[in-house]
């Protein structure tokens, strides 16, 4: 008799994959046994099914540079906070950029105006 069923049991319960479900060789026919979930969940409590360890992808680990070059490649959508990053550099530029004309502005004031020397 197969295990699908038990493994797909215990794939909804750990809310995994097949590959992470592991399954004790040994236990066997205490684990063909089980038949609802509620047995299973005392499989599990008793450590003849386990849920494998392991590392997927995490976009969390990457660093801001990597998440944007994954997210401008693939053609995801932006973020939130992407905007509102790009929206918050884009308005400190445009206070920079006035300031910078405001103190030009006041600079060409303040120069004397030469008259002309060549009469």
């Amino acid at each position: 008799m197969s295990l699908a069923k038990q493994v797909r049991m215990a794939m909804s319960i750990f809310r995994c994959g097949r590959d992470k479900v592991w399954l004790d060789p040994t236990k066997f026919s205490v684990i063909k046994e089980a038949r609802t979930n509620e047995q299973l969940r005392l499989l599990i409590q008793d450590g003849i099914v386990l849920r494998k360890t392991g590392f997927g992808h995490q976009m969390t680990k990457l660093s801001t540079s990597q998440v944007y070059r994954w997210n401008f490649i693939k053609g995801k959508p932006k973020t939130f906070e992407s905007t509102i990053a790009t929206k918050s550099v884009k308005r400190a530029l445009e206070a920079a950029k006035q300031k910078s004309q405001q103190a030009s502005a006041q600079t060409s004031e303040q120069t004397p105006v030469v008259a002309d020397m060549r009469e």
